[in-house]
């Protein structure tokens, strides 16, 4: 079937500002902390209304790789210290410093939701946040499936 020719090894496929620093440098060595670096960049582009790194081309290409961005605290500073953390974390650099599942990182997104009351759950959207944690959850259960598989 004409899917199975839609990727080939030695190409990078995928949205650039989404993309994990490794993606983007062409590694092959690639694991699911690169989808939970894309989750955390949607997070962020969600709760912010702005990309976390900006630029086009080489230059956001160089944005990505050096960790320079923007703070999501800064941004909104009504969002809470946990939620902000979690999403930093998840959008970092060296992929040894993120989360290092797609569990982990809902588990954490729970974690800094608890303390916040209705109202305040308004300002992040419930419902979109409950969407990405059962989306993040649905990728990890997938990803432990295929491992068996294999």
């Amino acid at each position: 079937p004409r899917e199975a020719n839609l990727t080939a090894t030695g190409i990078t496929v995928g949205t650039r500002p989404y993309m994990a620093p490794e993606q983007l440098s062409g590694r092959r060595d690639l694991d699911v902390r690169c989808d939970v670096y894309a989750a955390g960049a949607v997070l962020f582009h969600m709760l912010a209304g702005k990309l976390p790194f900006s630029g086009d081309g080489l230059s956001l290409a160089l944005a990505i790789a050096s960790g320079t961005h923007l703070d999501l605290g800064e941004l909104d500073p009504s969002l809470p210290e946990g939620l902000v953390s979690a999403v930093h974390r998840a959008i970092s650099v060296r992929r040894e410093d993120r989360w290092a599942s797609a569990s982990a990182f809902a588990t954490a997104l729970r974690s800094a939701m608890k303390p916040m009351d209705a109202a305040d759950t308004e300002v992040v959207g419930d419902a979109g946040m409950k969407k990405l944690i059962a989306q993040a959850e649905e990728a990890a259960r997938k990803r432990r499936i295929d491992r068996i598989r294999r």
